[in-house]
């Protein structure tokens, strides 16, 4: 609808799912940002860190699971190894380890 505003930005090493788009369906680990609109996303496999997917922000939605223990892979001012994001979307779709956006373990 024209005037709302746009979901924010999750921060990188957040994992996302594609909602559009022939990618759609697939999860993302958000490896950056270019600009206020759109998120540079990577799964260590077809897009990998050095080559990361630009995707509109409003083509994604958070998953809502993050695991503090890969946080210091973003925070290094490069993109984390593809075997990093790799082992982050297996987590995540194994329901193994993080907390989902209501806290739950």
């Amino acid at each position: 609808m024209p005037g709302d505003a746009p979901p924010p930005l999750p921060p990188p090493g957040r994992v996302v799912r594609s909602t559009a788009g022939r990618d759609r369906g697939t999860m993302y680990v958000v490896v950056g940002h270019e600009g206020d609109r759109y998120l540079l996303v990577a799964d260590g496999r077809t897009r990998p860190a050095r080559r990361p997917k630009k995707k509109n922000r409003r083509h994604v939605e958070l998953v809502g699971w993050h695991d503090a223990r890969y946080d210091g892979h973003f925070t290094r001012g490069r993109p984390p190894a593809d075997e990093v994001l790799r082992e982050m979307l297996s987590a995540c779709q194994a329901g193994e380890g993080g907390t989902t956006s209501d806290g739950a373990q």
